[in-house]
């Protein structure tokens, strides 16, 4: 039987574009020592597994990462969003995904992830967008949502803002690019709300974790009447996230970058 992270994410489109674009941005991983920062619940680690390369998943939350053990099974350790504890350039690959806005010392780990990194080692990051003009990101905040309902500490980062904490560390940005526009982020965003809101009346996990979604299989069979439920309205969702096809020129709301290490600084 399939898990139940799995089945959930295949009725998710933002998890499912957020898969195909860190499978289109990163470089190819067969041979490849790699290190993913934020393993959440193990979706991501499961395809990661998938394409190639030797994996190492971290969390910084103990729960991420017994789910995701039960996932993946081995190569997940605990990080405490300080500290790696792992050699000088150990990595060809560092893969950050959305783990970056869940902790205080975001600059302090940077510059770990750039000391285990090899020198001619790549480092990706995904993290919410917040440059002006998101309006979703507004529409959020009214609906009555914080970021630490999230599990956030701050609601993302701009380009710059990006780019001017990784500089500080020593790396320089070789790509960015955005995505999960204005149609699949309004769909995640009401979903969000629906099980926030009304189906976990404002049942906050805290930390790390947040409570936005189903944080467990436990938490899946209480709603699942629910899940079934959006199952079968998923193909009509799925139509009106296509309506982003339609609007390829404007800014996504999750901010993807890789960066290589600025040896000649």
């Amino acid at each position: 039987m399939e898990h139940w992270q799995l089945q959930i994410a295949e009725k998710s489109l933002k998890k499912q574009e957020k898969i195909q674009a860190i499978q289109r941005f990163i470089e190819p991983l067969a041979g490849k020592t790699c290190l993913e920062v934020g393993c959440d619940k193990g979706v991501l680690s499961y395809h990661l597994r998938q394409w190639g390369g030797n994996w190492i998943s971290v969390d910084a939350d103990e729960e991420n990462l017994r789910i995701t053990r039960e996932l993946v099974k081995e190569g997940v350790e605990y990080t405490d969003g300080k500290t790696l504890n792992f050699q000088d350039k150990q990595f060809d690959c560092i893969i950050a995904i959305d783990f970056l806005e869940h902790i205080h010392t975001d600059q302090e780990f940077i510059h770990e992830m750039f000391r285990v990194l090899k020198d001619d080692g790549t480092l990706y990051i995904t993290v919410p967008h917040t440059e002006k003009g998101l309006i979703l990101n507004h529409v959020r905040r009214w609906l009555g949502f914080r970021p630490e309902d999230y599990g956030h500490v701050r609601e993302g980062y701009s380009l710059k803002e990006l780019q001017e904490k990784l500089d500080k560390s020593g790396f320089v940005v070789t790509q960015s690019t955005s995505f999960s526009r204005f149609f699949s982020e309004g769909i995640e965003l009401g979903i969000n709300f629906a099980y926030f809101f009304v189906l976990s009346k404002k049942k906050h996990r805290g930390g790390i974790k947040g409570g936005i979604s189903p944080n467990s299989d436990e938490d899946a069979a209480r709603h699942a009447k629910s899940l079934k439920i959006y199952s079968l309205i998923y193909p009509v969702v799925k139509i009106i996230g296509l309506l982003d096809r339609l609007i390829p020129f404007t800014r996504g709301y999750i901010l993807m970058v890789s960066a290589r290490k600025d040896i000649y600084r």
